[in-house]
């Protein structure tokens, strides 16, 4: 799924909307540019390896969020499509979920700025 995240992340919003127009190239972007992975994973880190990961994670996932917000529903489903072939079934249900968590609260207070 970091895959999916970092291409949500470092990918202009432009290029997106792109991929997910035209049928696997989404999937093809991931794979090819996210995917291999050429770094050795370390089998034990320390404390600070572990939070500094977790950190990166986070950002990663609240960036991937602003990225979904400009995303159109048929352009999520592609999303939830292709995480569901590379990461495993009910994949890209639960990315659907943990992004749009993030999302609503966004949502949310446009709302009420528009009621002010």
């Amino acid at each position: 799924m970091h895959a999916i995240l970092e291409a949500l992340d470092q990918e202009p919003l432009k290029v997106l909307h792109t991929a997910l127009r035209q049928f696997g190239a989404f999937q093809r972007l991931v794979q090819t540019k996210y995917l291999p992975r050429a770094q050795p994973c370390p089998i034990s880190m320390d404390t600070q390896e572990a939070q500094e990961a977790v950190e990166v994670d986070e950002s990663r996932m609240e960036a991937a969020a602003q990225t979904w917000a400009g995303l159109s529903e048929k352009e999520r489903q592609i999303v939830q499509k292709v995480t569901d072939r590379i990461c495993g079934d009910g994949q890209g249900e639960e990315l659907a979920y943990d992004l749009d968590i993030r999302v609503q609260p966004d949502e949310e207070e446009q709302e009420s700025e528009c009621i002010d």
